[in-house]
């Protein structure tokens, strides 16, 4: 390069898409196109790992898993993003970009989402997970363990206890 006059040397200049890796450029895949790891400015894109011309998926399931008291899976996504879903009876599906922290799954309120109401209330207490144990008053049959949002059919009076509760208009001891 030849300089006329009072002309002054910009230095060289990167080609990015060129293969040939020169800072500024952190990676250069041989184009300019974007989502494959090198970007259009030859930049490393979050979510890859670069070595020369060749990018791949950092695959964030294996690098920062979903850590959960319970069995959670985790699922890749697009490059950056994974997510983490929570077992039946939990409640904390995420979906992460990057080195997010999963902040784990959390016991759904069986009883309080789904009770123990109908005709005459039941009791209602947490059972195990996706449990509700559905307890009648005294004088009355159906208590049972549900699982997940199973309907209660109720409490049914004892017919034939000598007892008269709702809804009962007699009850004979027979």
């Amino acid at each position: 390069m030849t300089l006329i006059g009072n002309e002054t040397f910009e230095g060289c200049k990167v080609t990015c898409g060129d293969g040939i890796i020169i800072k500024p450029e952190t990676c250069d895949d041989n184009n300019t196109i974007t989502n494959d790891g090198c970007d259009s400015t030859c930049q490393v894109e979050i979510g890859w790992s670069c070595n020369g011309s060749i990018c791949t998926d950092i695959h964030e399931c294996q690098l920062y898993k979903c850590p959960s008291d319970v069995n959670t899976t985790c699922i890749e996504e697009d490059p950056n993003t994974r997510t983490c879903t929570c077992p039946i009876g939990y409640n904390g599906t995420v979906t992460l970009i990057g080195n997010a922290t999963f902040k784990g799954c959390t016991d759904i309120e069986e009883c309080s989402i789904y009770g123990c109401s109908r005709f005459v209330s039941a009791n209602c207490t947490e059972g195990d997970i996706n449990e509700r144990n559905c307890i009648c008053p005294t004088y009355y049959n159906g208590t049972i363990t549900l699982i997940g949002n199973a309907t209660f059919e109720g409490c049914k009076a004892i017919c034939g206890d000598g007892i008269i509760v709702e809804p009962e208009t007699c009850d004979d001891n027979n």
